[in-house]
């Protein structure tokens, strides 16, 4: 059995200003979409934030990184939604990416940051322009996220895909 299940995307555009660049070719625009990332994971958590184990720090979560720290070591990046200890251990990517953000990806832990991935971080990584900076480099708005929950952020980045992925699906 297929664990796949049929889905329906919607692709919101703002009318007139969706265009397509005629100065690149498609063959030179999929090429553009399958480039290799050039962030670090230590890129994705540009909040300052303070080190999470000083608050909301429980002993499952101590008893989690310990866990991953055994099982995965040398890794920079944790899912504390799965556990290791139930060979279900998500960690980054072979070439030190994020992995897959899933609505319940709301505890990714960074080794060197020592806090958790903040959900406007992950709606970042999708490329929303939650900054004033992404917003210039998108020509778009700011998306203001304030007043939302993390849990409701973490959940809306499981539930969206990167920018790229969409541009290679309306590509096609």
């Amino acid at each position: 059995y297929s664990i796949a299940r049929p889905r329906l995307y919607f692709l919101i555009l703002e009318k007139g200003r969706a265009t397509w660049d005629n100065d690149l070719t498609f063959q030179e625009t999929v090429a553009l979409l399958a480039a290799k990332p050039q962030l670090k994971i230590k890129d994705y958590f540009y909040k300052r934030m303070k080190d999470m184990r000083k608050r909301k720090w429980t002993k499952v979560k101590e008893r989690i990184l310990k866990q991953y720290q055994e099982s995965c070591p040398g890794k920079l990046l944790y899912d504390f939604t799965q556990y290791p200890a139930n060979g279900r251990a998500l960690c980054e990517t072979r070439d030190k990416c994020l992995p897959t953000l899933r609505t319940q990806s709301s505890a990714m832990w960074s080794t060197e940051k020592k806090r958790f991935l903040h959900g406007e971080e992950m709606l970042a990584a999708h490329c929303f322009p939650v900054t004033e900076e992404f917003a210039k480099a998108a020509g778009t708005p700011v998306l203001r996220v304030d007043g939302l929950a993390n849990t409701h952020l973490c959940k809306m980045a499981g539930n969206s895909m990167h920018v790229a992925a969409v541009g290679a699906g309306g590509a096609v």
